[in-house]
């Protein structure tokens, strides 16, 4: 998770804490609902040790990507919520830090029940919360069926990488790159992120 947070934020821009939890700091505030997106991408598409599993008898299994030959028993996620508003104290890490939008963020996400949305947007006006609920909602029903292939597609589109680009990094065909895209609902979510980094920039 380290490595991918890494190379998705920047090292300075994110710290994990007690084990599975995790803020993240934008200078840019309509990148955050494409960033929560690729977050969840990165856990779904992760292999976990004890979920990976390898047929021992297979001579091709031991120098194979392991993708190839594996599954997982259970899908990892992220309840994810998005504060946006001044950030205020920045004190020597992200987790020191305190503002209007950790504190946003913060009571939105205690607002999330375990088995409930995943995803939630936290501003000072409650009109936009409330038009972005829907949008999340939305967005939560597609995310929650995305297979581990699926996810890695999203994860580079939303990079801004052309189909044949995912194809050849993936080592499949462009054909299956687009059946994976279709089924994802990408559409609807390259158009709900287009619409979320519109309405962020005309925010006061």
């Amino acid at each position: 998770m380290n490595e991918g947070l890494t190379t998705l934020v920047g090292k300075d821009h994110y710290e994990i804490f007690r084990g599975d939890s995790f803020q993240i700091l934008l200078d840019t505030p309509s990148l955050a609902l494409k960033t929560a997106i690729q977050v969840r991408c990165l856990l779904r598409k992760s292999l976990i040790s004890d979920q990976l599993h390898q047929n021992p008898t297979s001579k091709k299994a031991s120098k194979a990507n392991p993708l190839q030959y594996s599954y997982k028993r259970e899908v990892v996620d992220a309840r994810i919520s998005i504060g946006l508003g001044k950030t205020g104290y920045k004190g020597p890490n992200i987790k020191t830090s305190d503002g209007e939008a950790f504190q946003l963020s913060g009571r939105a996400l205690d607002s999330l029940k375990s088995k409930g949305p995943r995803l939630v947007v936290a501003t000072p006006q409650e009109e936009f919360n409330a038009y972005m609920e829907v949008i999340c909602s939305l967005l939560d029903v597609f995310i929650n069926n995305w297979s581990v292939q699926q996810a890695e597609v999203i994860y580079e589109l939303l990079e801004g990488k052309k189909q044949q680009e995912i194809a050849d990094m993936l080592h499949i065909t462009q054909a299956s790159v687009s059946q994976r895209i279709s089924s994802a609902h990408w559409q609807e979510v390259e158009k709900a992120v287009a619409l979320f980094q519109q309405k962020t920039k005309n925010l006061a």
